[in-house]
């Protein structure tokens, strides 16, 4: 079984949760509802019933379980709309180190992009055919008369 189907087997373990009469033990399970690890008293009696979404420590249902960020998860869930529909659906391009938002978006089948900020909302008048120009996110808005001025280059204000 792959890691992601794992993370997604729905808890199912009511039936080992720990009563009065049994030892517990803390377990971990990954909740795809609410993108985490989380704690449960498991019975010792259930050991060898193979579930898989359940881990000795937080750490290593972190490890086999990472929670994913805003980015990946509407990525991950418009991939399988693409896959179950069969028909075009934007996919999020997100940077492969830390899980965000990349500043430019795209709707490759139409050859759309536009520009989005941190919260990976879409910036007013950025839509264009083919690859906008977005600002760095180093940049700091002075004022409604300032520019914005990474790393020495000077690019209007767009307005939102």
């Amino acid at each position: 079984m792959a890691a992601e189907e794992v993370c997604f087997e729905k808890p199912n373990f009511d039936s080992c949760i720990s009563d009065d009469s049994t030892t517990p033990l803390e377990k971990w399970f990954f909740n795809s509802s609410s993108n985490e690890c989380q704690p449960t008293n498991y019975s010792s009696e259930c050991n060898s019933r193979g579930y898989n979404n359940l881990f000795d420590s937080k750490s290593e249902c972190l490890t086999v379980c990472p929670a994913l960020t805003h980015c990946e998860r509407t990525r991950e869930k418009n991939v399988q709309m693409k896959t179950l529909y069969q028909h075009f659906n934007y996919v999020p391009s997100c940077d492969p180190q830390t899980g965000e938002w990349n500043p430019t978006q795209c709707f490759d089948e139409i050859g759309m992009c536009w520009c989005v900020n941190k919260k990976g909302e879409p910036i007013k008048g950025t839509m264009t055919n083919g690859a906008p120009k977005c600002q760095s996110r180093r940049g700091r808005l002075l004022g409604a008369s300032s520019s914005v001025e990474p790393l020495g280059e000077t690019f209007p204000n767009l307005m939102i």
